[in-house]
């Protein structure tokens, strides 16, 4: 009898077809598995910034309503000074007016006061003429 010949090559050689199959499961098993986790660490951190941008955003509303807060109160204060100053603007008219009067006086002052000098330098010489003419009669 004849020996059957043995055969050296792998069983999954001789269906190369399946084994092809089988490498393609596997590498589209891998690849979705990888692409799984790409996709929820996307997600992961999209959703991450949408908190934080969140958070974000609460602080510049909060912010700005403080902002608000401080702007009313100035204009508010604005308002109460332009009252103030209009209840004071006649007074200060008169302080301007005073002062301009005073700056007049004090021209007015120092022409007096100059010639009240130059009056008293006259009546000494004519006081001194005087008594020159006393002693010599």
């Amino acid at each position: 009898m004849e020996a059957t010949p043995v055969s050296t090559t792998h069983p999954a050689a001789e269906h190369p077809a399946v084994d092809d199959m089988q490498r393609v499961e596997e590498a589209t098993h891998t690849m979705f598995d990888a692409l799984a986790r790409y996709l929820d660490a996307e997600l992961a951190s999209s959703a991450s910034d949408y908190t934080v941008l969140t958070e974000v955003n609460a602080a510049a509303t909060a912010k700005y309503a403080h902002m608000l807060e401080v702007t009313q109160g100035l204009a508010g204060h604005m308002e109460e000074l332009k009252v103030q100053y209009a209840h004071l603007q006649p007074y200060l008219d008169q302080i301007d007016t005073i002062a301009a009067t005073v700056a007049q006086l004090e021209v007015s002052v120092a022409a007096l006061d100059d010639y009240s000098k130059r009056l008293a330098a006259k009546f000494a010489e004519r006081e001194a003429r005087l008594r020159k003419l006393a002693k010599q009669m």
